[in-house]
């Protein structure tokens, strides 16, 4: 299948990897392992995760030379930035903080060319570390695909207050049996996701992040793209990371947004992939776009309020990013 995704390709090879001098605060001058079996790369932005480094770094200890390498992507506490770099006191963490953001899919771009293992795990700051053989799991796994994607699991109930709406949609993925790894194998590169993935060298070299999304959202989705045009093999397993970052329903409906407005400006041969875009295309297809995104206008502040109440409706939820979707049309 070829998904015309050239226009989103860029010639990164050369990028330096400070991503300019001017904008690197803190570059990591502790020795380097020369050849680590492993580099764990883990972004982060206004979050220390101090926790997951040290839960890796244990872990690290016994199966062999990994190394962890956090880079802060501009956080403007300058208070957490340091909490960050004093993770440097953790055995084989290596850290780097810049002066600005540069995005969600430049930051992992940049984490790859920092690394010196031919096998590259990377880890969402908001992470939690839940079972004692990750590491080694993923090194078993490592010998059987070309990429490798993990489970995301969730806190246990009840949601934390004011969060009802983003732990009410990964809970019922959780419950539906789409967080297993036998579903996700079904449709390996559709269920891709960056919270805990594992990659070869040889797959960076070819396939990169997209570098023009720099907000939420959908850069997993191109990479998983990217990887099934160059037939490239996709193996989930059951290994679990616990997931602590619940946004709050304000700031998880501001994400899905700024996802959405990402999704639209995609190629129409990329969101025929995406069930999102796929729907919104058919209600062009079929004239009825203009009547449901006029309905939309009308109830969307309605929607929004039931959002962000404590229950909020999951099937409103799908209402609201369609709509949202089909709006952007008339911009």
């Amino acid at each position: 299948m070829n998904i015309s995704l050239q226009q989103n390709k860029r010639k990164m090879e050369h990028t330096d990897i400070s991503c300019g001098s001017t904008n690197m605060l803190h570059a990591s001058s502790k020795e380097r392992m020369a050849q680590p079996i492993l580099s764990v790369l883990i972004p982060t932005f206004h979050f220390s995760p101090e926790r997951l480094v040290s839960a890796l770094s244990q872990q690290a200890r016994s199966v062999g030379d990994v190394e962890i390498i956090v880079v802060d992507d501009g956080s403007s506490d300058e208070a957490l930035r340091q909490q960050t770099i004093a993770l440097e006191r953790f055995a084989s963490v290596y850290v780097f903080a810049l002066q600005e953001n540069i995005g969600r899919a430049r930051v992992r771009n940049l984490l790859y060319r920092l690394a010196k293992s031919d096998l590259m795990l990377f880890i969402d700051s908001d992470a939690e570390v839940v079972a004692d053989d990750f590491l080694a799991a993923y090194l078993v796994a490592a010998s059987q695909a070309d990429v490798v994607c993990g489970r995301l699991t969730n806190l246990p109930p009840p949601a934390p207050k004011g969060c009802e709406l983003r732990y009410r949609y990964e809970t019922a993925a959780e419950r539906a049996g789409k967080r297993a790894a036998h579903w996700r194998n079904q449709h390996p590169y559709a269920h891709l996701s960056t919270f805990q993935l594992l990659v070869h060298r040889r797959v960076m070299e070819r396939v990169q992040f997209d570098e023009h999304i720099r907000e939420y959202g959908y850069e997993d989705v191109l990479f998983g793209l990217r990887l099934q045009e160059e037939e490239f093999r996709v193996l989930h397993i059951d290994t679990p990371l616990l997931h602590t970052g619940i946004d709050s329903n304000a700031h998880f409906l501001a994400h899905i947004e700024a996802a959405i407005r990402i999704l639209a400006g995609l190629p129409p041969t990329v969101q025929q992939q995406i069930a999102l875009s796929r729907l919104a295309l058919r209600l062009r297809a079929w004239h009825v776009a203009g009547m449901a995104r006029a309905i939309f206008r009308l109830l969307k502040p309605l929607i929004r309020r039931q959002l962000m109440s404590s229950r909020p409706s999951l099937i409103l939820f799908q209402t609201y990013k369609l709509g949202y979707l089909l709006a952007l049309d008339a911009k």
